[in-house]
């Protein structure tokens, strides 16, 4: 299955999950309220969540370097984390 299927049919799933939860918690019709200022909330809640994680995500890097750097380490031990190390800076495990 390709990346888009996959990111595609994620998108899907997740819009319809959070479009009922709202409906439960808000009810009414969505298309007959006004939606720009919740909007405009959603997305600075969403900036910083983004903020948020990238700064865990480079502290957690930042920690498997120093074990990486370290102490040597039993070969798989040592595999595992540097794909942790490299999937947290190249995006992929080999680190390409």
């Amino acid at each position: 299955m390709s990346g888009a299927v996959l990111i595609s049919r994620q998108a899907q799933q997740l819009i319809h999950d959070k479009y009922l939860r709202g409906q439960r918690e808000h009810g009414g019709d969505l298309f007959r309220k006004p939606v720009l200022g919740e909007a405009i909330e959603e997305m600075v809640d969403g900036l910083t969540y983004l903020l948020v994680e990238q700064r865990q995500k480079g502290r957690a890097t930042l920690l498997l370097a120093e074990v990486l750097q370290g102490e040597r380490l039993p070969p798989a031990q040592h595999d595992r984390i540097l794909a942790a190390f490299n999937l947290l800076t190249f995006g992929n495990a080999e680190g390409e």
